[in-house]
């Protein structure tokens, strides 16, 4: 079937990033069916919609050799991507019937279009009239001079009966399975959803459009082709042996090293390379130690995870096959391809479920020790993950549930290019270890100048997760057969932009825009506002399944000016993310870190103290200076990272600083500084939102929490106007009943994300190609702390842990697992020769016993400093310990470890014990006028006890936390953290 006219690809296409059709005797055949906007297949009584699923990819035509037999299969490596090489496809004149694909459940009893060409938005320069006439197939050709004829929209779904087979050894007889996976989505993602699930979804209000063609740094991107290196010997030698012989280090320590040490110095590929050459400069010669970045990269092949690669056009989002394909529907001359990363959830999980101490986290929902069996202590405790347990409670197997997040992380500082990582995490684990690298799902990765298109982004990781809510059997350490494994997303947080956009509703700035409730807004001035209202009903699925009808029927999302907004209240049309959860308005969290830190605590200090407001009745910008001296004047414990800046320089703040200010200090030091009755309404706040972000949440602590923020809400509007009203404020309103479905505060909030993406952007070391430098390093991020962890004892192991450490401490004695005596231990001095008589007196000494002090104990992450160690800008020193059956709080003198006085090991029966030396402090509850607050404590001065033995003497593993000393006025106060999951 060769032709002299047919076209070969060029050496730029055969260089690109995704494979195109290079088989000349294919072409033809494969032109004629596959395209994304229309398909003909055999008479017309056999056309029919192609539902090319993952489970029928890639499709080959049996093709055989001279003797007839079947050759095998071929691969090759793209990018370190691993593709199977398709030959063409087959369409038999039979149609073999499947069942039709599933519906999503608020489209059923409607009338369901397959369309065959994208809608566009009549404003962008790319829209086109809908006609009988189908677009060319997007080809080598580029342009299909045959036209095809339209399927009837009312076809069912069919997939030809195909079988594979391999190419010929001829590359330009190479079809990759790109072209199929482009069909596949294409025609999958209308027929599944249909059309108005992609529209062009350019918002006027989010100022989405490109004011200019964005730079040759994002629009031409080429393949990044590896240096060709020489196999070295290093690349596959074992990685048991001595770097060198007599080294005290083996290859995979010194590689392991060498990581971790680049991971913490966010050191470039180039800089590797020069890093490698100076250690070998340094080694005897010969030696087996790596030569250059590539010898690195060929051992952490096996780390790679597997990614697809999805690209679309940058005007209309239609799908395309490659970098170089562009949109042929398109006129607007800004066009390019771009591409987002996919990276299939089945191998990450299968991967982590092979490890045993990742099985063995995953009880920790059924070993976890409560304070109160009826109270909300995580996720687990609340209403939606409740039914969800109880609808798995017949699956045979493993459970998991996943709560998702993303984000825009902006990377350079010259444009507005910006990565949206979609993150997945197993609420399962301990909180402390569900958002640790190595524990953590990346299900997608999307880089651009814009922001992205939602049901474009969602579409391949929902279908990634249909196979897992069903169930996949897999390997799973410790269990000698495959075990299934049943996962399902059950919540998801992010900041109010982000939500509004994957809810494919409103911006936070519009009517419309709760995403809880039915409340509409108002609009006096320039910004929308949220007037306080009272039993304003809440979203519901039918509800929102008459407001997409009617958004997709009038093409909502099309318009620049909506009228008649009540009739759609904020739904822009659907959204794949109503199909990932079971109810979208119930399983959306309100991230606290963006509500209420960076929102509303952030807005009433400007209100109180920015010159802006100072005219305004409620402003106390003439006592700025005083809060300023008041928190510059604090020493807080090591639990909080930061220390506490000016008012004066609030735009600095990091939203961790406006929570200790909101939970530890705000109270104490706005007293005089604040009109009262400001001050006793921002009391309300401040105690309801400490009681939601508690540890152990009560149902009556929700109660109080919900009657105290609305009325925070109610009164807010009074002291500060209606102008002030801000979406922020309204949501307030909800976080009781947030609460009350996924569990507290702290629990779907977003600090530990943005953690995870500073330390994605650390990934970045250039302009270029930012997505797949995120790829070939991600392996890195993810994999390295559980290399750390598997290598054996010794010098290495110990340097790659304290790269890893925050806050390096010098340890003196392991006492046990997560509590150790930090610095140095110290005989009794002169000064406290009392302390004998004290241990004596409770009989805590042997004859044959010694005795040392040390000053820091650290102990769940805590750090305990004692009194004596008067050294920065931080006191540790007060704690709450326990006595007998009650609790106290106090000031810790010095530690003590009392052991036998045996030189050598000995058979003594006096155990080894180590104490805290306490003065108790008596306290009582912190009161205003309008609420008291039981994590803050003010300390009784009438009952203090100067007596020079008053002290207790305290088994370290009785210590329960350490306070926060706030001096003010001449009076000391005491603050407790609210949870342990929020310490820094």
């Amino acid at each position: 079937m060769e032709s002299d006219d047919e076209e070969k690809m060029s050496a730029r296409d055969m260089r690109a990033l995704s494979s195109y059709l290079r088989d000349e005797d294919a072409e033809d055949d494969v032109g004629d069916i596959l395209n994304t906007s229309a398909l003909t297949l055999g008479s017309q009584q056999d056309r029919a919609n192609l539902v090319l699923g993952p489970s029928s990819l890639p499709m080959k035509r049996p093709r055989h050799d001279s003797e007839g037999e079947q050759q095998s299969s071929q691969t090759f490596r793209i990018s370190d991507v691993e593709v199977p090489a398709v030959a063409d496809i087959h369409i038999p004149e039979v149609l073999t019937p499947l069942p039709a694909p599933p519906i999503p459940e608020r489209l059923v009893g409607q009338q369901i279009s397959y369309p065959h060409q994208s809608v566009h938005n009549p404003q962008s320069s790319c829209q086109q009239e809908r006609s009988s006439t189908p677009v060319p197939c997007p080809t080598i050709k580029r342009v299909q001079e045959s036209c095809l004829e339209r399927i009837p929209s009312s076809s069912l779904g069919f997939v030809p009966s195909v079988q594979q087979d391999n190419a010929s050894g001829d590359e330009n007889q190479i079809l990759c399975d790109d072209i199929l996976a482009h069909t596949s989505f294409r025609i999958e993602e209308e027929s599944l959803f249909g059309e108005e699930y992609f529209w062009d979804y350019r918002d006027v209000e989010d100022n989405f459009q490109l004011t200019k063609p964005p730079g040759p740094h994002f629009i031409q991107e080429e393949i990044i082709e590896e240096d060709e290196a020489h196999d070295e010997p290093t690349a596959g030698c074992d990685q048991g042996i001595p770097i060198y012989p007599g080294a005290s280090i083996n290859m995979l320590e010194s590689l392991t090293s060498i990581l971790s040490f680049v991971q913490s110095e966010k050191i470039s590929g180039v800089g590797l390379g020069r890093l490698l050459s100076l250690i070998d400069l340094h080694l005897p010669q010969p030696n087996n130690f790596y030569k250059s970045s590539h010898s690195v990269s060929k051992m952490l092949e096996t780390l790679d995870e597997p990614v697809l690669m999805h690209y679309f056009c940058s005007v209309c989002y239609k799908t395309r096959v490659s970098l170089s394909d562009l949109c042929d529907s398109c006129t607007d001359p800004a066009r390019y391809v771009h591409y987002f990363l996919t990276f299939p959830l089945a191998a990450q999980l299968s991967r982590f479920l092979m490890r045993p101490e990742f099985v063995q986290n995953l009880q920790h929902k059924l070993t976890r020790d409560k304070q109160n069996p009826e109270n909300i202590e995580d996720i687990y405790d609340g209403e939606i993950y409740m039914q969800t347990e109880a609808q798995n409670v017949t699956v045979n197997g493993i459970s998991i549930t996943l709560m998702w997040n993303t984000d825009g992380v902006q990377i350079f500082k010259s444009n507005t290019y910006s990565l949206w990582p979609v993150y997945m995490v197993v609420n399962e684990l301990p909180p402390e270890k569900r958002f640790l690298s190595e524990n953590l799902l990346i299900a997608g990765l999307w880089g651009s100048l814009v922001k992205p298109h939602p049901n474009v982004y969602l579409l391949p990781i929902y279908k990634d997760l249909v196979p897992l809510q069903n169930g996949v059997l897999m390997d799973v350490c410790g269990e000698s057969e495959k075990q299934r494994v049943v996962v399902k997303t059950v919540c998801g947080t992010c900041d109010a932009p982000a939500t509004s956009l994957f809810m494919n509703m409103k911006g936070h700035a519009g009517f419309y825009s709760c995403p809880i409730c039915f409340i509409k807004g108002e609009k006096p001035g320039d910004a929308t506002v949220f007037p306080y209202a009272e039993d304003v009903p809440l979203r519901d699925l039918q509800s929102y399944k008459n407001h997409v009808k009617l958004a997709v029927q009038n093409r909502i999302l099309l318009m620049s000016t909506v009228r008649n907004e009540e009739r759609y209240c904020g739904i822009k049309g659907p959204t794949i993310l109503s199909d990932m959860l079971d109810n979208m308005f119930s399983m959306m969290s309100i991230d606290s870190m963006h509500c209420i830190y960076l929102g509303l605590m952030r807005q009433m200090l400007r209100l109180w103290f920015d010159k802006d407001f100072k005219h305004l009745p409620f402003s106390s910008h003439v006592q700025s200076s005083t809060i300023s001296a008041r928190l510059l004047s604090l020493t807080p414990p090591h639990f909080l990272q930061r220390l506490h800046q000016p008012v004066e320089k609030l735009v600095h703040w990091k939203a961790s600083e406006f929570r200790s200010f909101l939970f530890y200090v705000s109270l104490v030091l706005l007293q005089g500084v604040l009109k009262p009755h400001v001050y006793n309404h921002f009391a309300l706040f401040v105690k309801g939102v400490a009681l939601l972000n508690s540890s152990s949440i009560s149902p009556s602590d929700i109660v109080t929490a919900g009657t105290l923020l609305r009325q925070f809400v109610q009164e807010f509007q009074v002291i500060y106007g209606v102008d002030n009203m801000s979406h922020n404020v309204h949501m307030c309103t909800h976080l009781d009943h947030v609460v009350r479905l996924l569990g507290p505060l702290w629990a779907t909030s977003c600090f530990q994300f943005e953690d995870i993406n500073g330390r994605l952007k650390n990934l970045i070391h250039g302009t270029r190609h930012v997505g797949l430098q995120i790829h070939s390093k991600l392996s890195l991020m993810t994999s390295l702390p559980l290399m750390v962890r598997q290598l054996r004892e010794g010098p290495a192991k110990i340097y790659c842990d304290n790269l890893r450490r925050k806050y390096r401490l010098k340890v003196a004695d392991i006492i046990s697992p997560g509590v150790y005596c930090v610095g140095s231990l110290s005989d009794i001095s002169h000064d406290y020769v009392w302390i004998f008589a004290v241990l004596r007196e409770r009989e805590l000494l042997s004859p044959n016993c010694k005795i040392f002090m040390f000053d820091r104990l650290l102990k769940d992450r805590l750090l305990y400093v004692s009194a004596n160690y008067n050294r920065g800008e931080r006191d540790s020193s007060y704690c709450k310990y326990q006595v007998e059956s009650s609790c106290k709080s106090g000031h810790i003198k010095f530690f003590v470890k009392v052991s036998c006085a045996c030189v050598q090991k000995c058979s003594c029966s006096f155990p080894t014990k180590y104490m805290a030396i306490i003065k108790p402090v008596p306290v009582v509850p912190f009161q205003t006028e309008s609420v008291t607050v039981h994590h803050i404590f003010k300390v009784d001065a009438s009952h203090v006890q100067e007596e020079f033995f008053n002290v207790d003497v305290v088994d370290i593993y009785d210590l329960k936390t350490v306070l926060y000393k706030l001096d003010c006025l001449d009076i000391v106060y005491l603050a407790e953290p609210l949870n342990k999951f929020e310490l820094e």
